[in-house]
């Protein structure tokens, strides 16, 4: 499933001009299993006119994203000079972490989906509109 919605997460990033400065491991799905848990992956993209415009793809390792996980997230970020970033998630997060994601949109703007989404292509069409209004 990790294969598939990381195709379909390059598909359309590259669509929009955007090229992955990271290279992911060949077989993603034993690389995201460490230990019999799994663990968050991580990928930068950046925009082929201008490299400065970066944005982030984060898989979420856990089954519910937990407010450590997006200060993690944020301080990779902010390391980075980030301030764009998709979340791909297992479930769909909670209120409270949403609201979190939304106070910050001013500086940081995120976008959440889960891979059940992009392994079915639902949200492509939404996240091509998206990537493009960034």
């Amino acid at each position: 499933m990790l294969a598939r919605t990381h195709a379909t997460v390059l598909e359309v990033l590259e669509g929009r001009g955007f090229v992955a400065q990271d290279k992911m491991p060949e077989e993603l799905e034993q690389a995201r299993i460490y230990d019999g848990a799994r663990r968050d992956m991580w990928q930068r993209f950046c925009n082929r006119a201008d490299p400065k415009d970066m944005l982030s793809v984060y898989w979420c390792g856990e089954y519910e994203m937990r407010v450590h996980t997006l200060r993690m997230y944020l301080d990779h970020m902010e390391q980075n000079g980030i301030y764009r970033a998709i979340i791909i998630t297992s479930s769909r997060p909670s209120v409270y972490i949403l609201d979190t994601i939304q106070a910050m949109f001013p500086r940081y703007f995120f976008e959440i989906f889960t891979e059940t989404e992009l392994f079915n292509h639902h949200a492509a069409e939404r996240l091509i509109e998206s990537v493009a209004r960034l």
